[in-house]
């Protein structure tokens, strides 16, 4: 494991090098912002790449086979090893980041915070889980809660405490109108909370010395829908009047056999079952949750994009580096000469075809991803340079709403593609349970559930960033920024794919002018109906322009990381992508444009 890990880490490590200082420009304007030199910036993601390698990967499958489960007294049991590893990884600093200065942070920008995140997540994703939402935990207190409450962000900064957030119930599923865990407000300003949520990741675990859950619930006399939910913050510890920590009837009822993740527990939490269970209003008014928790759920289904790219990532290397090594079959013209001379399986053509399957997949979500960071700490800092794009604050802000349901589906589906293929490389040897294609195979799946299924993502994208049809501001902003994209392109090397590129784009806007047809009409059911494929095929257009950007990256900079290799690799990969990729995005879009009725079956039996 030890060779593969390094060569996993060591790859992943350049790739994100390269979009950062030669892609993004990062070190023009935006890593200083933050006190920061891109030679302190890169060390630190060297030090994330060492410990992934050195303490994280190696482990990964047994974290994977041990798994985790419920002990008679309550608690649960995570992998043993992860003791040892949680107290390294919260005195490494790499919790840190991102979080404010005054709370122990350290300063950095956001697109950083991502590239350290999939470093570590593509070692052991279980793991990261635990600690993934302690930064988006730690602003949302530092935007609303009162300076009692911030007494929490130190110790969510440093790891001391962990974070998780509680939303689904078993009988609410997505639809959070549906939640009912009730708090009761006491005389001295504490609320009571009563009930029981589910499919909560890092829900129950020692790692930490505490653990804060952002729940929620509803509050006596609330509005029945919605709008009557508010959010509390419910330690599953809490001081006694005598400054003892004492439980605060936190119960971990069930450990789930998930499919993948086993690392990290899911599970069902009840909250005040046989006594009183105290928690903190965040904010000063009741009703407030979703709108408080909007920004935390969205930085979630970015965070879905990291392991999305990370799992995928993995999965990518396993395979290049089993088919390198991998002597099976001779070349096609050596067999029909019957010169049976065994070469690597990477030499096969149809092998090649899936391994370049997978490289534009995972390169293409890796972009996506970063450009989404990238004008999201632009939108954090002003006067910010880098790409030679010209935004305000809205206009960034516009394209990382835009891009977020986009990156989190997308992505979601494209870690599954490329692990289901990387089996496939690996043939019988990648079936076989603990293999690193079969492990991220089942720790891909639940990706596209996460934080709202794909189908949810599918619905924001269609009703609120494409306004149901009509020109809204975030298709806008996407559409003029595509525009430059073209104008810089050198058109002469890219023919086919600018054509491709252009094609599939104008249907996509006749996709986008039909859906405005059918509300017109009523036509609800076609809306929903085709939302899936409308952010397929806005990916597959974005993607698309977004690694022709990443092919015609300034060769004239200064980089280091075998520059010649990965300047002919982006050129490809562009190339494959336009080619082989985006026609479907034609297809799909077509067979959106053939809106007939669509006759049920009337028993489904």
């Amino acid at each position: 494991m030890g060779k593969l890990a390094d060569r996993i880490c060591g790859a992943q490590f350049e790739d994100i090098n390269f979009l950062l200082w030669r892609y993004l420009r990062c070190d023009e304007d935006i890593i200083r912002r933050f006190g920061l030199e891109k030679d302190s910036a890169v060390a630190i993601l060297a030090e994330a790449s060492r410990f992934a390698c050195l303490e994280l990967a190696p482990l990964s499958s047994l974290s994977d086979s041990e798994g985790c489960h419920l002990r008679s007294d309550g608690s649960v049991a995570v992998p043993r090893h992860y003791e040892s590893v949680w107290k390294k990884y919260c005195s490494s600093g790499f919790l840190r980041l991102g979080a404010p200065l005054d709370c122990g942070g350290i300063a950095g920008p956001y697109v950083l915070s991502i590239a350290l995140n999939e470093i570590l997540i593509a070692a052991d994703p279980a793991f990261f889980i635990y600690s993934g939402f302690n930064v988006p935990a730690l602003r949302l207190i530092e935007e609303f809660g009162s300076s009692s409450e911030r007494r929490w962000s130190p110790a969510l900064a440093s790891g001391n405490t962990s974070a998780c957030l509680c939303l689904t119930e078993p009988a609410a599923g997505s639809d959070l109108a549906n939640i009912t865990t009730s708090a009761t407000k006491t005389e001295d300003g504490w609320y009571k909370l009563k009930g029981t949520k589910c499919f909560i990741s890092a829900g129950m675990h020692d790692l930490a010395q505490n653990i804060l859950y952002v729940v929620l619930a509803r509050t006596s006399g609330a509005a029945p829908d919605s709008r009557g939910l508010s959010c509390f913050l419910v330690p599953r510890f809490r001081n006694s009047g005598s400054g003892q920590q004492i439980s605060n009837d936190v119960h971990c009822r069930r450990v789930e056999r998930t499919m993948g993740l086993r690392g990290c527990p899911t599970v069902e939490l009840e909250f005040g079952a046989t006594d009183d269970c105290y928690g903190e209003l965040l904010g000063e008014y009741e009703g407030r949750g979703l709108p408080q928790l909007r920004r935390m759920m969205a930085e979630a289904r970015i965070a879905t994009g990291i392991f999305s790219v990370a799992i995928a990532d993995a999965a990518y290397r396993s395979a290049v580096g089993f088919a390198a090594s991998r002597r099976q079959g001779a070349r096609l013209g050596r067999v029909i000469a019957r010169a049976h001379e065994t070469v690597p399986i990477i030499c096969h053509a149809d092998v090649k075809r899936m391994i370049m399957e997978m490289k534009c997949r995972l390169e293409g979500c890796r972009v996506l991803l970063y450009r989404l960071a990238w004008h999201k700490t632009a939108a954090m800092t002003e006067g910010t340079v880098g790409l030679n794009v010209d935004l305000d604050q809205r206009a960034h802000l516009d394209m990382v709403d835009l891009l977020t349901p986009v990156l989190k589906a997308y992505s979601a589906d494209q870690a599954w593609r490329v692990s289901e293929l990387a089996i496939q490389v690996h043939g019988g040897s990648g079936y076989v349970e603990g293999s690193i294609p079969e492990r991220c195979v089942r720790d891909a799946k639940v990706l596209s559930i996460w934080e709202g299924t794909n189908y949810i993502q599918s619905m924001d994208l269609v009703v609120e960033k494409l306004a149901l049809g009509r020109e809204s501001r975030p298709l806008l902003v996407l559409l003029r920024e595509m525009d430059a994209g073209f104008a810089s392109l050198p058109a002469e090397k890219y023919v086919r794919e600018c054509e491709a590129l252009r094609e599939a784009l104008e249907v996509f806007r006749s996709c986008h002018r039909a859906i405005g047809e059918w509300v017109k009409r009523s036509d609800f059911d076609q809306v929903g109906l085709t939302a899936t494929r409308m952010l397929r095929m806005l990916a597959e257009v974005v993607v698309a322009w977004l690694l022709l950007e990443v092919a015609t990256s300034d060769a004239r900079r200064d980089y280091t990381f075998h520059e010649d290799d990965l300047e002919n690799n982006r050129v490809a990969i562009a190339k494959y992508y336009c080619r082989n990729v985006l026609p479907m995005s034609v297809a799909r879009g077509k067979i959106i444009l053939d809106d007939r009725k669509v006759d049920w079956p009337t028993d489904w039996a």
